[in-house]
């Protein structure tokens, strides 16, 4: 059977491993390279053997890997051990230090007892509640000291087999048992330094009962003392209240001599400049008499200049009164050429648009007339004017009186005529102004756009508020510039000549409404014409 494989094996490995040729070709050159099965078999145990050592050897570094993930798992828990250790060191000395403060604290306390010989009474329960305090931390460091010595023996069988860390623990545990057989001598003094005070303690309550003797033989001497004593202080109080008033009276004293003293040398230097005075007024009397006589002459001569300038001033209110009323008469002619009424004018004026004011004349004559004089009447009679005057200004301002053009030929006038497009008889309500194309149209007063777009047979119309009921209306326009609700001021462009609507060629159609009805705009026209010639 043995050799049956032997030879199979043998047959497998000669029909895997047969004899091969390799050709290579190298600068034209062939050349043949025999590989036999001895070698191709060494080939393959080669590569057997290498494979199966990474295999080993990844198996092994896998293995290692856990092995130190453990070790590090058992060193951290180690160190969390120790930290935890550490910290429970630091809660004991806290602890210790707390009882060696207590213990300082009663035996300054003890101390302070037995040197004070004036203590009057000395608090046995508080020095059993000290010595219990100080009783009760001393158990408390004794049951810590065996936590922690456990807490050491359990941290030294987990760090016997860590290796360096191991020793690292050990040898830092060692420093804290050192430490603490350090501390437990420290205990022993305390506990020593503990009964060295119970001692003392001792010694105090019999001295404390031998002060507590002589305490009640000084009480009875300090209460008979103190008797005397308010009697002693009642005698003093009246005594410091009969000299508290003896003081404040003679303050007073010296108050009213120093004040009579201050007076007295003030009356002295008013009598010194009373004389002073005295001698200067007879000095200046003289002076003084011809000083009024000059007075005298410059009055008189100030009250002629004043009558002259009293006449001056009226021949010049007079004169301004008469320009006025002329300026006042050809505004008044203006308006009234333009067809309107200069009183329902002013009457329209917004209310603040223009003062007035003067002194008060009566209508009719009557005693108040003779109070006062003439020239106070003719100022106000030139304020009235003044004002009627601006307001008139201000109106005529508002008033179109001017051509919607600057240079135009008139077409066709206001009133009846003959229609253009039938020739039928028809009523014309404005004016009809050609100009040269591309002529703007402008506004002839300041105002306010109300409409401005197509408006049926006038085409393209622009219209404007100028106040006091008076509106413009351009139409057959060709362009409009302007939009409803815009401010216009004197000459503004409203739009471009044009031929829109109803309308047989390039012209601008001008109208002004008044109250809502149509008037003739030639009117305000030829009264502006009047005006700008004045």
């Amino acid at each position: 059977m043995q050799r049956q494989a032997e030879g199979r094996f043998r047959a497998l490995m000669r029909r895997c491993f047969v004899e091969r040729e390799f050709y290579l070709r190298v600068d034209g050159r062939v050349r043949y390279l025999r590989v036999g099965s001895r070698i191709q078999m060494l080939a393959a145990a080669t590569l057997m053997t290498a494979g199966l050592w990474v295999s080993y050897a990844s198996f092994k570094a896998v293995l290692h890997e856990s092995i130190v993930d453990s070790k590090d798992r058992q060193i951290e828990q180690s160190r969390l051990a120790y930290v935890d250790l550490l910290q429970q060191i630091n809660d004991y000395h806290a602890q210790y230090a707390r009882v060696i403060e207590s213990l300082e604290d009663n035996q300054a306390f003890l101390l302070n007892l037995m040197e004070d010989e004036r203590a009057e009474v000395l608090d046995q329960e508080e020095i059993e509640r000290r010595v219990a305090r100080s009783n009760a931390a001393r158990d408390r460091i004794v049951a810590a000291r065996g936590d922690i010595d456990r807490l050491l023996k359990q941290a030294l069988q987990d760090a016997s087999g860590e290796g360096d860390v191991g020793q690292q623990i050990e040898d830092q545990i060692a420093q804290i048992r050192s430490l603490l057989e350090v501390t437990e001598a420290e205990r022993t003094q305390i506990k020593k330094a503990r009964d060295r005070i119970a001692d003392q303690l001792s010694s105090v309550k019999e001295d404390l009962k031998s002060t507590e003797t002589s305490k009640r033989g000084l009480e009875a001497t300090v209460n008979r003392l103190q008797s005397e004593l308010g009697k002693t202080k009642a005698d003093r109080t009246q005594l410091s209240a009969a000299q508290l008033a003896l003081s404040v009276q003679m303050g007073r004293l010296q108050a009213n001599l120093l004040n009579a003293r201050e007076r007295e040398a003030q009356l002295e230097g008013e009598v010194l400049e009373l004389e002073s005075d005295l001698d200067q007024a007879v000095a200046l009397g003289s002076d003084l008499t011809e000083e009024r006589d000059q007075l005298l002459g410059q009055v008189t001569g100030l009250e002629a200049r004043l009558v002259s300038l009293q006449e001056n001033q009226h021949g010049v209110v007079a004169r301004l009164t008469t320009q006025t009323r002329e300026s006042i008469g050809v505004l008044e002619s203006a308006i009234e050429t333009a067809g309107l009424n200069p009183d329902k004018l002013l009457a329209r004026m917004p209310r603040g648009a223009g003062g007035q004011g003067g002194p008060f004349v009566p209508a009719q004559g009557g005693n108040e007339v003779a109070d006062h004089p003439p020239q106070e009447f003719s100022i106000a009679s030139l304020d009235a004017h003044m004002n009627r005057w601006e307001a008139l200004q201000q109106v005529m301002g508002s008033l179109p009186l001017a051509a919607p053009v600057d240079d135009y030929r008139l077409t066709s006038g206001f009133g009846v005529r003959r229609d253009p497009i039938n020739g039928r008889r028809a009523r014309h309500n404005g004016l009809d102004f050609a100009a040269p194309i591309g002529a703007h149209v402008l506004a002839t007063a300041p105002g306010k756009v109300v409409y401005a777009g197509w408006y049926g047979r006038y085409g393209r119309m622009v219209e404007v508020d100028h106040g006091y009921g008076v509106r413009t209306r351009v139409a057959h326009l060709r362009k409009i510039y302007v939009k409803v609700g815009q401010k216009v001021a004197f000459r503004d462009k409203l739009g471009m000549q044009g031929s829109s609507g109803r309308s047989n060629g390039p012209h601008v159609h001008y109208e002004v409404h008044v109250d809502g009805k149509v008037v003739d705009p030639m009117n305000f026209i030829k009264a502006g014409r009047n005006v700008f010639k004045g």
